[in-house]
C-alpha cells in the first residue's frame, strides 16, 4: 500500500502473523507495519462475545449551563 505524506508517497507493508482460532474464526495476534521511516508491531488480544454495557450505545447528553 502507498500513502501520501508531507514527504511524498510512502510505501507501507502490513504483515499479519501469529493466527489463533477464536470460535470459528482465525484472527491475527500480531500486526507489523513497516515503511522507510519507522516500523511498528502491534500485539492484539480478543474477547469474543464479551458483555457490553448498554450505556456505550447511548450518546452523552451535555447539561446546559444556566
Amino acid at each position: 500500500e502507498v500513502k501520501e505524506s508531507p514527504r511524498g508517497n510512502v510505501p507501507i507493508t502490513s504483515t499479519f502473523e501469529d493466527y489463533t482460532k477464536y470460535g470459528n474464526v482465525m484472527l491475527p495476534n500480531t500486526i507489523k507495519n513497516v515503511n522507510p521511516y519507522y516500523s511498528m508491531t502491534s500485539t492484539l488480544s480478543y474477547e469474543i462475545n464479551a458483555p457490553v454495557d448498554e450505556s456505550q450505545f447511548n450518546p452523552e447528553v451535555k447539561k446546559q449551563s444556566k
